[in-house]
C-alpha cells in the first residue's frame, strides 16, 4: 500500500497514547480498589476474629453462670437448712437452760427437805441413814397420787442400814428436837406379796407398780414392806365390786380414795395430793430431758460444723454477679 501521510500517523499516535493514558488510569483505579478490598478484608477478618472470640467468651461466660448459678443454688438451700438448724439450736439452748433453771430450783427445794417433817429432814444424812422413803420411791408415771395415798404416813419413814443407825439418829432428835420412824434392813418383816385374782379395775399390788430410785437394796422387800397389803384400782366402783367379791386386802384408786381392810371408805379432795412424790419425779423427767436435750444440741452443733461459713454464699452471690455484668457488657 502507498505511504500513509505522516498527519495520519501522528494522529493514530495520539489515539494510541491517549488509550494508554486511559489504561494505565484504568490500571491505577483498579489496583487501588484491590487495595482498599485487600484492607476491607483485612478489617472484616479482624471484626470476624473480634466477633468469634467474643462469642466464644460470652459461651464461657454463659457456661460458667450457670455452673456459679447452680452453685449457687446448692449453697442457698445449705444455708437455708443451716438457718433452720441454728434457729432449732437457739431454741433447744433455750430449753435446756429452763430445763437446768427449773432442775436446780426442785434439786434446791428437795435438798432442803422442805417438804419433809422435821424429824426425817434432821436424820437424812447421817452415816447409816438410807433415805427417807419419799425420796426412795419412785411410782410408775401416772400413779404418784396412789402411791403416796398408799404410803401415807409412811411416806416420812426413814429406812436405815441397821438398828445400831435407827437408834443414832433416835439419839440425835431426843437431843435437838423432832421425831421419826426408822425402818432397819435388818428388822424388815414384810408380808407375802398379795395374790389378788385379774378383775376389772385392777391395776396390780401397789408394791409391783413402783421401784426403788437407790439401786444396791432389797428393792421387793422393802417396797412389800411399805406397801404390801395394798392394791391399786382404777376408780372407786371396781374397787367396791372387789371388796362385794370377797376381796380383803386394802385398796387404794387413782383419785386416792382408800378402802380400809375393815372397811372404813376415805375420800375427797386433797390438798397438795401427791405432790410429795411428783417434786421427785418432775426432778428426774428434767434430768432425762437435759440429757436428751445435750444429746440433741451436740448432734445440731456437729451437723452445723459441716457447712460452710455464712461469707461463702456472699462470695458466691458476689461471683454470679460479676460474671452477669461481665456478660452484659460483652454482648458480641
Amino acid at each position: 500500500p502507498p505511504p500513509r501521510p505522516l498527519e495520519d500517523l501522528r494522529t493514530q499516535l495520539r489515539h494510541l497514547k491517549a488509550e494508554e493514558a486511559r489504561l494505565l488510569a484504568a490500571k491505577k483505579r483498579h489496583e487501588e480498589a484491590f487495595r482498599r478490598y485487600l484492607t476491607e478484608t483485612a478489617r472484616y477478618e479482624e471484626r470476624l476474629k473480634a466477633y468469634q472470640e467474643a462469642l466464644a467468651e460470652r459461651t464461657r461466660l454463659e457456661e460458667e453462670l450457670a455452673q456459679r448459678l447452680e452453685e449457687l443454688r446448692d449453697l442457698e438451700g445449705k444455708m437455708a437448712e443451716r438457718k433452720r438448724l441454728e434457729t432449732r439450736l437457739a431454741e433447744l439452748r433455750a430449753q435446756a437452760q429452763g430445763a437446768l433453771r427449773e432442775a436446780e430450783r426442785l434439786r434446791r427445794l428437795l435438798e432442803a427437805g422442805s417438804d419433809l417433817h422435821e424429824g426425817p429432814r434432821k436424820v437424812r444424812k447421817l452415816p447409816g441413814v438410807l433415805g427417807v422413803v419419799a425420796d426412795l420411791v419412785q411410782p410408775e408415771a401416772g400413779l404418784e397420787l396412789a402411791l403416796e395415798v398408799a404410803l401415807g404416813p409412811r411416806l416420812q419413814w426413814v429406812l436405815t442400814q441397821d438398828e445400831e443407825a435407827a437408834k443414832a439418829a433416835i439419839a440425835l432428835l431426843k437431843r435437838e428436837g423432832g421425831r421419826a420412824t426408822f425402818l432397819p434392813l435388818t428388822l424388815l418383816s414384810p408380808p407375802p406379796p398379795p395374790s389378788p385374782p385379774p378383775v376389772p379395775g385392777l391395776l396390780g399390788p401397789a408394791f409391783r407398780l413402783a421401784r426403788l430410785r437407790q439401786s444396791g437394796l432389797p428393792e421387793e422387800k422393802i417396797l412389800l414392806a411399805l406397801l404390801g397389803d395394798t392394791l391399786i384400782f382404777a376408780d372407786l366402783d371396781a374397787a367396791l365390786a372387789y371388796r362385794r367379791a370377797s376381796g380383803r386386802e386394802r385398796v387404794v384408786t387413782l383419785e386416792g380414795e382408800v378402802l380400809e381392810r375393815l372397811g372404813a371408805l376415805s375420800g375427797g379432795r386433797l390438798k397438795g395430793g401427791g405432790e410429795t412424790l411428783l417434786l421427785r419425779r418432775r426432778l428426774g423427767d428434767l434430768e432425762t430431758e437435759q440429757e436428751q436435750l445435750a444429746r440433741e444440741i451436740k448432734a445440731l452443733e456437729e451437723a452445723l460444723a459441716s457447712f460452710l461459713p455464712h461469707r461463702r454464699l456472699e462470695e458466691a452471690r458476689a461471683q454470679v454477679g460479676a460474671l452477669q455484668a461481665r456478660l452484659r457488657s460483652r454482648s458480641p
